[in-house]
């Protein structure tokens, strides 16, 4: 992997999605700032590699960095915005089930098959092909076919961050928006802002193990900033892709200058939000891991049980979570750090942490 502005091909041709690739990222190194050309590109190509670290800090630590990545959110209003012109024009819900295929295939060709570009785009499909067999559309079950489809493609895809953060924040909206949006709208809570609360909650409450290991803490902020954020957000990225679109046909890069303004201005907002406090989290061993989400899972409306049998159940399964969460933050049995010398590499030594994070102290001359 390397890193490069501007790439020569001196053997062989360019095709054309990669043709659309590149000058994309030359018409959005040209018309915006670096910092909004970093953001646009990662936004409509899925292409992080050139966002500034210091950018992608501040979006981490004030709890939006999932905007960052393609994921579902972004494929959805993709999809939103093709449904909305297909159905002006008349057409059948299997002839717009067939343009989807076919748009978000060109559209993960163009992106070069980015994992998350092609993850978002099955799960989309999915979710599509279930409100297009109207006898039983299911949500959980479409999700469940994304899941085969995606690992089936890439098994090792099960492994990644990002497949694990999207497949269990759509797990979380299926699973949880409902019950919190009727609680929020029982305190007499807008129907706008419930919604919006449950739809935030219900994903952090399900990535919460995940986040847990591998960032270590939750932005106190996170909540309002992606009530806050998400609403412009969804505005601004649909238009964008517009203008995205416009230029694959004609060159009016001038299009993007005011993205430019509006992309800084929101890089600032994240700047400000990454200064508040971080929430520590306790680390999830892998018998909490599970207890955890059996337990969400119990308590959802998915499983038809019993009241008192799920009170039971539920009972059991915190007393184990709780019991596994002590013994694997507070008890002295936990895995010591492993350091490993690189031999013929002096002043170089990595350590791998109890929560299994990889850190390289020193390389080299010791700098």
């Amino acid at each position: 992997y390397f890193k490069s502005t501007y790439i020569d091909v001196s053997h062989g041709k360019t095709n054309i999605f990669e043709k659309i690739n590149i000058t994309t990222r030359e018409k959005l190194e040209k018309y915006m700032s670096e910092d909004s050309a970093g953001v646009a590109t990662a936004l409509l190509l899925g292409d992080k590699d050139y966002l500034d670290d210091d950018v992608y800090a501040s979006f981490q630590k004030s709890g939006l960095a999932h905007i960052l990545s393609i994921s579902g959110l972004h494929v959805g209003f993709i999809v939103a915005l093709l449904v909305y012109f297909l159905k002006k024009c008349k057409l059948s819900s299997k002839v717009q089930f067939v343009i989807c295929i076919v748009f978000l295939g060109l559209y993960s060709t163009i992106c070069g098959f980015s994992s998350s570009v092609v993850r978002a785009s099955i799960m989309s499909l999915c979710m599509m092909l279930s409100f297009l067999c109207k006898e039983r559309g299911d949500m959980l079950s479409s999700l469940g076919l994304s899941g085969i489809l995606i690992m089936s493609i890439n098994p090792f895809n099960a492994l990644t961050l990002g497949f694990k953060l999207s497949f269990l924040a759509v797990f979380g909206l299926i699973t949880l928006s409902k019950p919190i949006n009727r609680f929020l709208t029982k305190l007499h809570i807008p129907q706008v802002i419930s919604s919006s609360v449950a739809t935030t909650l219900s994903a952090e409450i399900m990535t919460l193990p995940v986040v847990a290991n591998c960032f270590g803490g939750l932005p106190v902020i996170g909540l309002f900033a992606n009530l806050l954020i998400l609403p412009v957000f969804s505005v601004l990225f649909s238009i964008l892709f517009v203008v995205f679109l416009i230029n694959i046909v004609l060159p009016l890069g001038i299009l993007f200058v005011p993205f430019s303004y509006v992309l800084t201005s929101f890089v600032s907002v994240t700047t400000v939000l990454s200064s508040f406090a971080t929430i520590n989290l306790l680390w999830f061993s892998g018998l909490a891991t599970v207890s955890y989400y059996v337990l969400l899972f119990i308590i959802s409306n998915f499983v038809m049980l019993k009241p008192k049998l799920k009170l039971y159940v539920s009972s059991v399964l915190v007393v184990v979570l709780t019991v596994s969460l002590i013994a694997s933050n507070f008890s002295e049995y936990k895995s010591q750090n492993t350091i490993l010398a690189f031999s013929g590499v002096e002043n170089t030594v990595a350590v791998t942490t109890e929560k299994s994070e990889f850190v390289l102290i020193g390389m080299g001359d010791g700098s």
